[in-house]
């Protein structure tokens, strides 16, 4: 199995037993970064301790979440979905 097929298949186990998904934001809403075929997409993850390694690795998450009024308000309501 590949590394993008090991992830994908934890993440909808997670899903599965978690029965929800997480995103991330600030004041300044979603974000939605443009893949290799230059299409927008918003991320979601499985788990609430995935979201907040990807905010303190990825730049870019790093640099949105600084001009947040509130950052610890980052993950306070985002659970975006509920079978």
């Amino acid at each position: 199995m590949t590394t993008s097929g090991a992830h994908a298949t934890a993440y909808f186990k997670e899903v599965i037993r978690e029965q929800q998904v997480w995103t991330i934001s600030d004041a300044g809403g979603f974000p939605a970064p443009y893949g290799s075929d230059g299409i927008r997409s918003m991320p979601f993850w499985s788990l609430s301790s995935r979201a907040e390694r990807i905010i303190s690795a990825v730049e870019a998450y790093l640099c949105q979440l600084r001009k947040s009024r509130d950052p610890s308000q980052r993950l306070a309501n985002k659970v975006v979905a509920r079978p």
